[in-house]
């Protein structure tokens, strides 16, 4: 999709914007999914913060990229652990660890830059094992998604367009067919009703380019691969403002304000630990407390106490390579005493 920025200097109203630009508040909301955009009340419009930058859709034909003359220049091994640990009242419920291996390429000009990821490895453990063939589909679904070629917007450093994305939704179609006849046996409806919900769910965040680069964003590997520094060395490490989807709450983005300390630098590599909280002055304690109540407390018993939602990076990028070398990742989001989620992720490079 083609943009253009637009930045202000103090709120404005979303649909002034779109007006402006003779596009919808949906699609600019599409395509700003990080964007602090909100209702101060909700039956007053959309608003959107200040210092923001949008990506304003723009009516025209993209620029057309033949995968056939994509020559990449640089490529890199990645190997990744996460693990996910969620307790109730401090006792563990379930336990998973993922290994993964990824390829990535980059093609590096300076018209643009194209990145192919391919996921090679993917392992999955989990506790209890009842839950072993849920995590086997979400598994075979990565494989599906993770290996696509992306374009990188020249100045976020983030994914801006799948080049590949009719070859994953071909890739998809033979996965769902092979999917539906090796569970055509079900007979259970409640468990054909979880199933088909799964793949309508894949389905739309496949089919849909825009979705389905948000879905890779929520991965910490993407994540972390795709970010500023890999179009620019300038202001990389200042302070910023970041929305994070909740693990306990579903659908819900929490506003996150970050931190940057450089530990150690030399001329070509930087050591910086990145610390995140979630903003008070953003997010109202009082609509997690009803969230919570809703979800968790006609089983946990114990009333809502408070929250907390932490996100820590050590990383370290190569600024001549423009590579993340490194990372060590700790996020802890809990209500406090009752239900937690602790999620630690390592990558590094490999030869």
């Amino acid at each position: 999709m083609r943009y253009i920025i637009h930045k202000l200097n103090g709120e404005e109203k979303l649909a002034a914007i779109a007006a402006k630009y003779h596009t919808t508040e949906a699609k600019i909301k599409e395509l700003n999914p990080d964007a602090h955009i909100f209702r101060a009340f909700p039956w007053e419009p959309f608003t959107v913060g200040w210092n923001e930058k949008l990506k304003i859709p723009v009516e025209g034909e993209e620029e057309k990229i033949s995968l056939e003359t994509v020559k990449y220049n640089k490529e890199i091994k990645y190997r990744c652990e996460q693990n996910v640990i969620s307790k109730i009242n401090g006792i563990i419920q379930n336990h998973a660890n993922t290994k993964q291996e990824f390829v990535v390429k980059k093609q590096q000009s300076p018209d643009n830059l194209i990145v192919n990821t391919e996921l090679t490895d993917n392992i999955i453990e989990i506790y209890p094992p009842q839950l072993t063939e849920a995590m086997k589909l979400l598994s075979d679904l990565e494989l599906v998604k993770c290996n696509a070629v992306l374009y990188v917007d020249s100045e976020t450093g983030k994914m801006d367009r799948i080049l590949n994305h009719d070859e994953i939704v071909k890739q998809w179609r033979n996965h769902k067919a092979k999917l539906q006849e090796k569970y055509g046996f079900i007979r259970s409806p409640q468990t054909r009703e979880e199933l088909n919900k799964f793949i309508t769910l894949a389905e739309n965040q496949i089919i849909n380019e825009r979705s389905l680069i948000q879905d890779l964003n929520t991965k910490l590997f993407f994540n972390l691969l795709f970010d500023k520094y890999l179009v620019t060395n300038s202001k990389l490490f200042e302070p910023y403002t970041k929305k994070f989807q909740s693990h306990l709450f579903e659908n819900t983005k929490v506003n996150f304000t970050f931190k940057q300390e450089i530990l150690s630098e030399t001329e070509d590599k930087v050591n910086v630990m990145k610390t995140g909280a979630w903003d008070k002055k953003e997010n109202s304690l009082a609509t997690v407390e009803k969230m919570y109540d809703e979800k968790y407390k006609p089983f946990i018993k114990y009333k809502f106490s408070d929250y907390s939602y932490k996100y820590n990076v050590n990383y370290i990028i190569n600024t001549k390579e423009h590579w993340i070398e490194t990372a060590e990742v700790m996020i802890m989001e809990e209500v406090i005493n009752n239900i937690q989620i602790g999620i630690s992720f390592n990558l590094k490079k490999i030869e």
